[in-house]
């Protein structure tokens, strides 16, 4: 546990803030653990090694967490392949909408030294005013 509370040189607290941090790792459950806390921290514990007894939980929403991790039945090198594959596809997405806006700012700067009107011009290429008067700039 830890707090927020700032110290004198000597180390002693002043009392100012009164928040405390508790970190909990299941690792290092005991006795001592809120008993609340214990099952969560057990099957989290459990989990981390990839063996799990479900019969040693009670708690329905524990069982509920193990079943649908059952369901999902995706190894940890297939969800890093789908992690890739979205990471992948986001970056051809942002690629493509800033390929559009320079294709935009482009038509725009055509309009613009044939002396087409700015409000045409935002009609036309969607970009807003300020847009079109920072590539005259």
């Amino acid at each position: 546990m830890i707090d927020f509370d700032p110290k004198t040189r000597q180390g002693e607290g002043l009392g100012e803030i009164p928040h405390k941090v508790v970190y909990l790792s299941p690792k290092y459950a005991n006795d001592e653990t809120p008993s609340a806390l214990r099952e969560w921290l057990a099957a989290i514990n459990d989990t981390l090694d990839e063996i799990v007894d479900e019969n040693d939980y009670q708690n329905p929403l524990i069982q509920r967490i193990f079943t649908l991790i059952e369901q999902d039945a995706v190894s940890p090198e297939e969800r890093a392949r789908m992690f890739e594959e979205f990471n992948q596809e986001q970056t051809k997405r942002e690629t493509f909408a800033e390929g559009k806006q320079e294709g935009k700012a482009e038509i725009a700067r055509a309009l613009l030294t044939k002396g087409m009107a700015i409000t045409l011009i935002r009609e036309v290429t969607g970009l807003s005013e300020a847009e079109i008067v920072d590539l005259v700039g």
